[in-house]
């Protein structure tokens, strides 16, 4: 699958936990994906923006969401997900943030939560060129932010003009 990375999701995490133990951990994981079930394996489906070319300004619908997972033991509460325009994947180096998004509720250990973004206004601001998006879990208590940033696909991005 193209979304296989070497990381240990919820499920994983817990049953490593089951065998091994350990002490609690707060740990949430951002993917530029959601999940739709099906009979076999479930279908990833990257987060898309709802047109290629936006002008400045202008706004558009991030189509499918991304997935909240909590791979920790204790509850995931008072999250934000910041989502950013970046020139280059894997950099938050030039980033221009579109938005914020509170996420209400608590979500339990093992628990997988997709999340809409919706429409979202890109700044007047903006200058032309291409642009990948960036998803921030923000988190200041979570035991491991290396997990808490994650790109759209390659084929996935909007050039602004």
């Amino acid at each position: 699958a193209p979304y296989d990375l070497a990381t240990l999701y919820a499920e994983d995490a817990a049953a490593a936990r089951a065998t091994y133990g350990g002490p609690p951990l707060r740990d949430g994981v951002i993917s530029s994906y959601g999940i739709s079930p099906s009979p076999f394996t479930p279908f990833y489906e990257p987060v898309r923006p709802s047109v290629a070319t936006a002008a400045a300004g202008q706004s558009l619908v991030l189509l499918k969401g991304i997935k909240i997972e909590n791979t920790g033991t204790v509850d995931l509460t008072k999250l934000t997900v910041e989502v950013y325009l970046v020139p280059r994947r894997f950099s938050l180096d030039g980033a221009i943030l579109l938005r914020k998004v509170r996420i209400g509720g608590t979500i339990p250990p093992g628990e997988v939560r997709n999340l809409s973004l919706g429409r979202i206004k890109l700044p007047s601001s903006v200058p032309a060129g291409t642009y990948y998006f960036a998803f921030v879990l923000r988190d200041p208590k979570d035991a491991h932010q290396a997990n808490n940033r994650a790109w759209s696909n390659d084929d996935v991005k909007v050039a602004v003009r």
